[in-house]
Formats: structure tokens, sequence, C-alpha cells
């Protein structure tokens, strides 16, 4: 089931628990949702619909309150993934910021493969620790 169809739900959970982000794999959106219907209040959304077949998508709702940077760099056609850099106001002494991804993998459709994903993960990894 689409997320569109349980954005009242998944509000109803983010507001009160005071949520600053959230991530979601199978939200099955498609270019023609358009973010309206899908927003939730106090927070930015960002999202990666799967192109040309059904189901899949990743996406992320970050606070308002939180500076968000997409890392466009960090974008594969092969993977579903969303990469995002946040500078939340307060994070544990020593750390400046978060990088988070949100990605999913299909363990039953022909084309995946657990070793080209492992390598794209290890490499945004690696490159994580470059930054």
């Amino acid at each position: 089931m689409s997320l569109a169809q349980k954005i009242d739900e998944i509000a109803h959970v983010v507001h009160p628990q005071n949520i600053d982000i959230a991530l979601f794999i199978e939200t099955w959106l498609k270019e023609s949702i358009h973010d309206d219907p899908i927003n939730i209040e106090g927070r930015q959304l960002y999202r990666r619909d799967r192109k040309n077949q059904e189901h899949g998508g990743v996406c992320l709702y970050v606070k308002d309150s939180i500076q968000c940077k997409i890392l466009q760099d960090f974008h594969s056609d092969d993977h579903e993934a969303l990469w995002a850099f946040l500078r939340p106001k307060r994070l544990p002494r020593g750390f400046s910021n978060l990088i988070v991804a949100v990605v999913y993998h299909p363990d039953q459709h022909p084309d995946t493969s657990n070793a080209a994903l492992s390598e794209y993960l290890t490499s945004s990894l690696d490159r994580t620790a470059e930054s």
C-alpha cells in the first residue's frame, strides 16, 4: 500500500513523538503523486521514486528546524537510495553533522545484486568519511 494512503497515520505518530527524522522504504510513490498530499506539517520531504516499475521507492522526512542537504553525488541509477547531510542544532560533543541514508534493496527482484549493493554502500560510506 502506498505511503500516500497512510500519511494521516504516519503524521499521527511523527507529531506526538516529536520525531526529527523519519525514513521510509517501499513508498510506492510515483511522479504523478505530488508532494502536497504527502507533506507532514513541520517536516521537509525528500523522496526518490522508483522509475518504470511498481512499488519500491524511498523517502525522508526531516524536521523543519534541521538543516538538510541531499547528497546528489551519492545518487545511483542502479540503487534505490537517498543520502542526506543533516545539521541538527544539538548533537553530542565532537559531532557537527550527521549523514543518513535510506536504502531499499528488493530481495526477490531478478535484477537485484547483493554484491553490487554492497559495493555501492561500501564506496558511499568511504566517501562520507572523506567529507
